[in-house]
């Protein structure tokens, strides 16, 4: 049955519907002149495992051999929404997204592609754990002809995830499955107030509702070439990050913090004078007192804290082992102590688990 859907007068939008049942996934990848590596994109999703799938595909005004590649596959999955001109990355996404009838929306992008195992183990992870909302996976960078640089992995953990969203993006956007339903909220969206940088203003919405997580296997692979957005609009996508990050800072503290030192808060060894040095580290110990009321498994608090120990051995290198910080890193035995602390509970709550379990078995 052909469907045609009427929506405002910047893009048009022809799909088959041949199932009345919504699929599983609705992929959405926007595309704007990516005819270079188009197809291996788009085979890469079609060829997955798991084949319960939508797969919406935004042409974003492009002027290339993109709607030519596109007009080459008849797959009933594809569904093509065209944007007459050039809209952009954000507002490509909202449309996929609110045209998007499955149970999660996968993402990905035009110049990528993923490994065809990548939706059934992620959809198997997010079958079985209904408080995680958000799931990205470790990724494979490779260069423009595909020679692998080097894989990303970020943490499994959700609370560690939400520790490390204050310093930066510890989520492969392109990776990701969302659970569809968490659209609802009209707060969780992309937005055109951070350009470059609005996956990362979508996750600081997102984890103080909702759980994030990362499988730790390699099932995507980033490309990364000159007309890459990081690349092309590094200064932009920068300087929104620091805009983000800032913002979190302040609303979780109550003080903000210098601009000049939120990329020496993202990496301590830029760290140049002993003042600076004191000032981050006092931000790293409020910012960690500030997770006492995120519910932390033991483990997500003994990394929080292992990241803050790393943190401030940092800085410490960064002003060459200055005396006058030693002030400061008398807080790193106190740490530690905690650490043990909270090694010593969880063993401890395991032994009476397997006690109760015994017990009840006997």
């Amino acid at each position: 049955v052909r469907k045609k859907f009427r929506f405002p007068t910047t893009f048009k939008l022809d799909f088959y519907m041949e199932n009345i049942e919504s699929p599983k996934i609705s992929v959405v990848m926007p595309v704007y002149n990516g005819g270079r590596f188009l197809r291996e994109a788009i085979d890469s999703i079609l060829n997955q495992t798991y084949e319960d799938f939508e797969f919406i595909i935004i042409d974003d005004g492009s002027t290339d051999q993109t709607s030519a590649i596109l007009d080459s596959y008849q797959d009933t999955r594809i569904v093509r929404l065209t944007h007459t001109t050039n809209l952009g990355l954000v507002q490509s996404l909202n449309d996929g997204i609110a045209i998007a009838r499955g149970k999660y929306i996968a993402r990905m992008d035009a110049d990528d592609w993923c490994l065809p195992e990548r939706f059934e183990k992620q959809v198997r992870f997010l079958d079985s754990h209904p408080d995680v909302a958000v799931l990205g996976t470790a990724c494979t960078r490779v260069t423009d002809n595909g020679k692998v640089q080097r894989v990303v992995e970020n943490p499994s953990q959700p609370g560690l995830v939400r520790w490390q969203l204050l310093f930066g993006v510890p989520v492969n956007h392109p990776s990701v499955f969302i659970r569809k339903q968490i659209f609802d909220d009209p707060d969780i969206t992309y937005r055109t107030e951070t350009p470059h940088a609005e996956d990362f203003a979508l996750w600081v919405k997102i984890v103080p509702k909702y759980k994030i997580s990362n499988l730790q296997e390699s099932l995507h692979f980033y490309r990364w070439h000159d007309d890459n957005i990081s690349v092309r609009e590094q200064s932009t996508q920068q300087k929104w990050t620091h805009e983000i990050i800032q913002s979190q800072v302040l609303q979780i503290t109550g003080e903000e913090i210098p601009k000049r030192l939120i990329g020496p808060l993202q990496k301590p060894q830029k760290l140049e004078n002993i003042a600076d040095a004191k000032c981050v580290a006092r931000f790293y110990f409020l910012l960690l007192k500030s997770t006492k009321v995120w519910g932390l498994t033991d483990e997500e608090a003994i990394d929080i804290r292992l990241d803050v120990i790393s943190r401030l051995n940092s800085a410490w290198r960064a002003i060459k082992k200055n005396p006058l910080f030693l002030g400061t890193m008398m807080r790193v035995p106190i740490l530690r102590a905690e650490i043990l602390w909270l090694v010593a509970k969880r063993k401890l709550n395991s032994l009476v688990n397997i006690a109760k379990t015994r017990a009840v078995n006997d």
